[in-house]
């Protein structure tokens, strides 16, 4: 029928509309136009009717809802097709359709795999989610898998009552969600169910608010790994407190228990301190019941704090950090750990080699960045480069997953003995990088706040009295004479290094603009507030306090110094970028030695790969040719159409 009034003064006429929802992208249909008898519209379709002239001439006949609304007239009718059916107008003009309603299929998504534990304790989990029209959120809900949990110790009393995690899922920001394949990564070391037994569901919604949840599965929540039997004790008290704030007394005994004939126990100087702080801190308000559960939270953060500074933080150097490493793992191997811890200790490792390569490029003398001893290098085969020392570390641990336990005993003592003849290649040419004489000055001040927190605690020492009178006063409550004069020369040095540390912030810092960069900065901000509240401290001869915002200082500028040296490797990355192929056929093809500097063209034995060599098994001798074009065919820097020849060689055989 005509349309509007232009129909009406003839006789009776229609107009109709279906609209489909937004988030479909469907366009929207014409009634008036449409020929065919059956059509297709997305579920939730909304049906929009007009009638026009004699009230009653037009009728409507449908099967697709029953919630239709009208006007008062009865003219103008809406619903949404719910269902297939029937949609008829009755009366001059009519028509009628059959409308098939294509229903909006609940999302869909499952965990690609395990939850893993990456380098640092950071939860891994892979998840693929689809739905017809798209995800618009996903979630993960973790809780706590009470009935898994060992209830022992500290975990015997109910836990306090927990709301479940929800961690929202990483989703495409521009582009189709149909089909999405994303991981999640969230470091939950700090929280109360870190390497607990948790279940874990993943669910996906789309824009109908439709919800699909896949099956929760049993793990441990993933969490960092402490390895310093102090740092260890220290976490698993945390743990104990947040679990259920009961455990207090039991806590502050434990503690107790750390400090009892603990001489040498603790890398870090400062520990019983800041272990007898913690005492205090807890005995005092449980005595005053004022132990909050706010208090419990700021205690367990100072655990935490302590633990990393045992852990990790307060090594002598980077050196004696990697030979721990190397040892923990060399033993773990020999006494055939399981495959959990070695995962564990192979992060540590990582993660020593890593501070271990920057103390060696921080180090490195200017002088000896180039010429002669990058010449030496290549002729003595220990020039490496740090991600050729990754590799190295992959294939290993692949090794030992794979059960490999000889292979990889004998590739971990080949990589140890490159360890000890270490040289750290700088950049193309071994030319110096941006920003190091301001990193140098940086690890200057580092070196120098480290002997200032050693001389605080060996002033607090001696301010112990030998009739067990608080060290921080005198006879009268007040500091003495001699000691208030040296805790006034500990702060002008405190003042000096800050001042020292403005300096460095003014100079050429590596990665400026970068995200590397500004974290850097963002950390010497947070040591500059930490030695001006240690310099007020020992002006206040609070020598307890000193030290703590000391340890502070020493943290955070250990943390800048890491993201300076972060930013000046992508810098490196960058250029190497740039001019990576002429780099390459001058490092590949002039050196011709892999990773351990041997021959590219020869097997670890040192035999041509291409000859027999008598006295040598076959199988072996093609097992390390496996081996070699394996190793080759990972390395990246290689061309792609080796990398696909020696994929097909492996293929083939």
């Amino acid at each position: 029928g005509l349309p509007g009034s232009a129909g009406a003064a003839v006789g009776p006429s229609w107009e109709g509309w279906i609209v489909p929802p937004a988030y479909t992208g469907r366009p929207g249909l014409y009634l008036n136009e449409i020929d065919r008898d059956a059509f297709e519209v997305p579920q939730g379709s909304r049906v929009v009717l007009r009638f026009y002239g004699r009230v009653g001439a037009l009728t409507l006949d449908q099967s697709l809802d029953a919630g239709v609304t009208a006007d008062e007239t009865g003219q103008a009718l809406e619903f949404d097709a719910r269902h297939s059916g029937r949609l008829a107008i009755d009366g001059p003009g009519g028509r009628s359709w059959q409308v098939t309603v294509a229903p909006d299929a609940v999302p869909q998504i499952a965990p690609a795999g395990p939850v893993t534990r990456a380098r640092g304790g950071v939860m891994e989990q892979g998840f693929d989610a689809s739905d017809d029209y798209g995800v618009t959120a996903g979630q993960a809900e973790i809780t706590l898998d009470l009935q898994a949990v060992d209830r022992r110790y500290g975990l015997a009393r109910d836990p306090e009552p927990r709301a479940p995690l929800h961690l929202a899922l990483p989703l495409p920001m521009t582009g189709e969600r149909t089909q999405v394949s994303d991981t999640l990564r969230e470091d939950l070391s700090l929280h109360p169910w870190a390497n607990l037994p948790v279940r874990v569901a993943l669910s996906a919604t789309d824009a109908a608010g439709q919800t699909g949840t896949s099956p929760a599965q049993s793990v441990i929540l993933p969490g960092r790994r402490f390895f310093e039997p102090a740092a260890k004790a220290l976490a698993e008290i945390r743990r104990d407190l947040l679990w259920n704030i009961a455990n207090a007394r039991d806590a502050a005994q434990l503690l107790r228990g750390m400090l009892y004939r603990s001489d040498g126990a603790f890398r870090f100087q400062g520990a019983p301190v800041l272990i007898r702080g913690a005492i205090d801190y807890l005995e005092t308000r449980l005595d005053a019941g004022t132990f909050t559960p706010e208090a419990r939270d700021d205690l367990a953060q100072q655990l935490w704090d302590l633990a990393l500074l045992i852990d990790e933080g307060e090594l002598a150097n980077a050196r004696e950090r990697l030979q721990r490493a190397r040892d923990r793992l060399d033993e773990a191997m020999r006494n055939g750990a399981d495959p959990s811890e070695i995962a564990g200790l192979m992060d540590e490792l990582r993660e020593a080699t890593d501070d271990y390569m920057r103390m060696l490029a921080e180090q490195m003398p200017p002088e000896d960045q180039a010429g002669d001893q990058r010449d030496q290098g290549d002729q003595q085969g220990q020039t490496i480069t740090q991600n050729q020392i990754q590799q190295m570390m992959d294939a290993i641990q692949q090794m030992m997953e794979e059960g490999r336990m000889d292979e990889a005993a004998q590739a971990m003592a080949e990589l140890n003995a490159l360890l000890d003849n270490l040289q750290m290649q700088r950049g193309q040419g071994g030319d110096p990088l941006p920003g190091d004489q301001a990193m140098q000055g940086l690890g200057d001040t580092l070196g120098d706040q480290q002997d200032l927190a050693d001389q605080t605690f060996q002033q607090l020492q001696d301010q112990f009295g030998q009739d067990g009178q608080d060290p921080q006063t005198g006879q009268n409550g007040q500091p003495g004479k001699d000691d208030a004069q040296a805790m006034q020369d500990l702060a002008e040095r405190q003042r000096q290094l800050r001042e020292d540390l403005h300096q460095q912030q003014l100079g050429d810092l590596p990665g400026e603009g970068t995200e590397e960069g500004n974290a850097g900065l963002d950390a010497l901000e947070q040591a500059d507030r930490a030695m001006d509240q240690a310099a007020q401290a020992l002006e206040d001869g609070d020598l307890r306090g000193a030290l703590e915002r000391q340890a502070q200082a020493l943290d955070s500028l250990r943390e800048g110094l890491r993201s300076f040296r972060d930013a000046q490797l992508a810098d490196r990355r960058e250029q190497q970028g740039v001019d990576g192929q002429n780099q390459q056929q001058a490092q590949g093809e002039g050196a011709g030695r892999d990773p351990l500097g041997r021959d590219l063209g020869r097997s670890p034995q040192g035999g041509d790969l291409g000859s027999v060599v008598p006295g040598v098994d076959p199988r072996e001798r093609a097992r390390e040719l496996m081996d070699e074009i394996r190793r080759r065919q990972a390395e990246r820097e290689r061309p792609e159409d080796e990398r696909d020849y020696l994929n097909r060689l492996i293929e083939q055989f």
